[in-house]
């Protein structure tokens, strides 16, 4: 299953003893006082070391009984599983978002308890084997110890055991806020880009590596269409695209070479396009919005809804004109000249993929055809 992703030629993939586990759930305890039991039925990642690249220890669970009852969620990916027998559901320790809930409405359709195997693997790029041997012993410590806390809290008693089990919580809510809204792989490119433009001192660097990341994840999306995390694609295109736009307003707003030049056209240009942007997205909805038909995520849907009908691939359409009332400020485009035709062009670029219907065929599609 996972080699199906890690090819054994460029990637290493080491069984993590020290954290497989056979695991029995106990009755739900949700409703009670605070403990470290809530974490399971919160919104959470497991793991710790999101913020290390390249290597990923992934969780295996296996079903070895039938329970019906409990079922895992990953939001990200609008993914739900019973880890019935011979189930089996991998996923990234420290960066999916996961939580757990019961249906009691199905409690006699399912074995007593819900008995799972849990098994680990660490993969890692074959070049760089120390980093993977090294997260694999920290993964397994992690673990360990936090097993630990977590049993201390399962039933805390004194005012420092419900210390500790409200910071289990606490910090629990916090990695799941960070990977749901952020994405640590984000925050660590992010810190990556702000650490270049210390080094150099050149600020233009930080801006080019941070203003047309959403074009290369909305093209390869859009190509690729298989294994997508969706929500996960979702956040990210929502927060580059934002910090690109956030960083041409302010220089459009706050120029540093010229003064600001009150442009009334370029203003009513610029509103002009994001009105009907939103009214694009209104018309197609978020998710739409973001290729979930084309992801097979929901049924195609013919859109008559105004601007369709009445321009021409309205979203990159009014993009473009919004683009072309920033440039059409002098003291914008005198300071910045490169940046709107290179964003032009990679929607451009998108457009072209979008008309002419450019993605990855799979055998099967030629197959249902």
């Amino acid at each position: 299953m996972l080699r199906s992703l890690f090819s054994t030629r460029h990637y290493s993939m080491d069984t993590v003893e020290g954290m497989n586990e056979i695991y029995i759930s106990g009755p739900s305890r949700k409703d009670e006082a605070v403990n470290s039991d809530h974490v399971f039925y919160s919104r959470h990642v497991d793991g710790t070391f999101a913020l290390v690249p390249f290597v990923s220890v992934y969780r295996c669970i296996v079903g070895m009984d039938k329970n019906l009852q409990t079922t895992t969620h990953f939001p990200l990916a609008n993914i739900n599983v019973n880890a019935c027998e011979g189930d089996v559901t991998a996923f990234d320790f420290s960066r999916e978002v996961h939580y757990v809930s019961r249906d009691e409405s199905k409690k006699e359709a399912s074995d007593k308890f819900r008995v799972v195997l849990k098994l680990h693997y660490c993969i890692y790029p074959r070049v760089l084997a120390p980093i993977g041997w090294l997260m694999s012993f920290l993964n397994v410590r992690y673990n360990m110890s936090f097993r630990a806390l977590f049993l201390k809290t399962i039933n805390p008693a004194s005012l420092y055991e419900h210390f500790l089990a409200w910071n289990v919580n606490f910090q629990t809510n916090l990695f799941d806020r960070i990977e749901t809204l952020l994405g640590q792989r984000n925050v660590l490119y992010l810190l990556f880009t702000l650490a270049l433009w210390r080094a150099t001192g050149v600020y233009e660097v930080f801006f080019a590596l941070t203003s047309f990341v959403h074009y290369f994840r909305n093209i390869s999306t859009f190509y690729i269409r298989r294994g997508i995390d969706f929500g996960s694609f979702k956040r990210d295109v929502l927060l580059f695209k934002s910090l690109a736009l956030l960083q041409m307003f302010y220089h459009y707003l706050f120029p540093s070479v010229l003064p600001f030049s009150l442009d009334f056209i370029s203003i009513a240009m610029i509103l002009t396009g994001y009105v009907v942007s939103v009214m694009t997205t209104n018309a197609l909805g978020i998710d739409r919005t973001y290729f979930a038909a084309e992801l097979g995520m929901v049924e195609p849907k013919w859109i008559t809804q105004f601007p369709y009908g009445y321009i021409p691939h309205p979203m990159i359409v009014s993009q473009i004109f919004a683009l072309l009332g920033l440039y059409k400020a002098s003291h914008f485009r005198n300071e910045w000249p490169y940046v709107v035709p290179i964003h032009i062009t990679m929607y451009l670029i998108h457009m072209m993929q979008e008309q002419f219907d450019i993605y990855k065929r799979y055998p099967d599609d030629v197959t249902n055809k």
